[in-house]
């Protein structure tokens, strides 16, 4: 069994190396498209960014931060798991369906993502009340 600080450390650089793929992934694409004329909707890229890179860095960043600010040892690494992997799906998905005007397929791959976001935003509530229950605990056994 891996210690918690190793799967904390290996949860935060996978959202952290991700989100520089995607920002790489993004530019060049963007780059692409400028050199060669082509006629794609720059939004795709957008979100490619807003998605991939800014979402990511803040997933993974508050996976660092709120166990630090709330003294919580909680984390739950099973849905942080599933939450990098249907995020990153998502992500996925909703940009190539977007690409290629896929509006069903545009529509799946949003629904991944904020299947992915109500994850997070459980695990980061999980940790703070585990600070609270953990602190009410020791008040009373005092």
């Amino acid at each position: 069994m891996e210690d918690n600080i190793h799967l904390d450390s290996l949860f935060i650089v996978n959202f952290i190396w991700l989100s520089f793929i995607y920002l790489l992934l993004g530019s060049l694409i963007l780059y692409t498209i400028v050199m060669f004329g082509l006629k794609v909707s720059y939004g795709a890229i957008f979100l490619l960014w807003f998605f991939g890179f800014v979402t990511n860095i803040i997933f993974g960043l508050s996976y660092m931060f709120v166990p630090g600010l709330t003294h919580s040892k909680y984390a739950a690494y099973n849905t942080i798991r599933i939450e990098l992997y249907i995020f990153n799906i998502g992500i996925m998905v909703f940009f190539i369906s977007e690409i290629m005007k896929y509006i069903i397929t545009e529509q799946l791959g949003l629904a991944l993502i904020i299947i992915a976001i109500l994850i997070h935003t459980v695990n980061i509530l999980n940790m703070v009340l585990y600070q609270k229950r953990n602190k009410n605990k020791k008040s009373e056994s005092n």
